[in-house]
């Protein structure tokens, strides 16, 4: 296989998981219409984590890992992301929530400039300041009338961040399975305490949002660890923000969420800002939650 025709089927994983995930999101919204959101995160996690672990077994892939408490960190950060990506989702249109978590590729550049010393040039410095400029435009008028899910899901980006940031200190020695399955345990383990706050048991049709979840998290998964063993990160990675694109028309033709100019000048720049961040950082193997 030529390397254009390796690029070319990385490309196409990538924009399959996209797929995946922004209908997950949908699922998720749907979900949340009756069941409060750790419900969700426990199903999603647990159930998924039964698929990843029968996957590991097959493929005889290891389930401990070289870095365990490095694994357990990530698996702690992913929990916090999806905890908060979930809630946002039920508590503001569904395209401002995705596109507040995708804010994560401006945390990591932060996190690589704090933590990692690596230098940022000026071009990314200005990057990031047009990404928080387009979070202007995108939630500024939504903020005064609900701040706290607003923050709550700005937050679900910073965490997946320091997630992906984290996997950068294991990787290429860790397997991207063995990496989501600390991930669907801690996951599985944090969120029980949280059910006793109120859960509802799905009833007949009521499985269908959870199914979705967990079938498109699981699949968008395996796209994307596809996609980035057929093409460079740098090059596969962009295409992930068809998510929340795809959330956005989500949120529009089911729930009627609003769609502004303003918005979309603002979601213009985070994915643009985004976008060229991916492409000339150096990023790990991504493990999607």
């Amino acid at each position: 296989m030529t390397k254009y025709h390796s690029i070319k089927r990385g490309i196409l994983f990538m924009i399959a998981a996209a797929f995946c995930f922004g209908t997950m999101t949908a699922f998720v919204k749907m979900a949340t219409q009756t069941m409060p959101p750790f419900e969700i995160v426990f199903f999603r996690s647990f159930l998924g984590g039964l698929l990843i672990a029968a996957l590991m077994w097959k493929r005889r892939v290891s389930f401990i890992g070289k870095h365990p408490r490095l694994l357990a960190f990530r698996g702690l950060c992913g929990f916090l992301a999806l905890s908060m990506h979930f809630y946002a989702i039920s508590q503001i249109n569904l395209g401002s929530a995705v596109i507040l978590n995708f804010t994560s590729p401006i945390f990591v550049a932060m996190i690589a400039y704090i933590y990692l010393k690596e230098n940022i040039s000026r071009i990314l410095w200005l990057l990031t300041v047009i990404c928080f400029a387009g979070l202007y435009f995108l939630v500024g008028t939504q903020f005064a009338i609900k701040p706290f899910p607003i923050l709550i899901g700005l937050f679900s980006g910073f965490w997946a961040a320091v997630a992906y940031s984290t996997i950068r200190l294991s990787h290429p020695q860790e397997s991207s399975l063995t990496i989501i399955f600390y991930f669907t345990v801690i996951a599985s383990v944090g969120s029980l305490p949280f059910l006793r706050l109120g859960f509802h048991m799905p009833i007949g049709a009521e499985w269908v949002p959870v199914a979705g979840v967990v079938v498109c998290s699981f699949f968008g998964q395996l796209f994307v660890t596809q996609a980035v063993r057929e093409a460079p990160a740098s090059v596969v990675s962009p295409f992930s923000y068809l998510t929340p694109v795809l959330s956005f028309a989500y949120g529009y033709l089911i729930w009627g969420d609003p769609i502004t100019g303003r918005m979309l000048f603002g979601v213009l720049l985070i994915v643009v800002s985004g976008t060229f961040i991916y492409t000339t950082q150096r990023r790990p193997e991504p493990a999607m939650d």
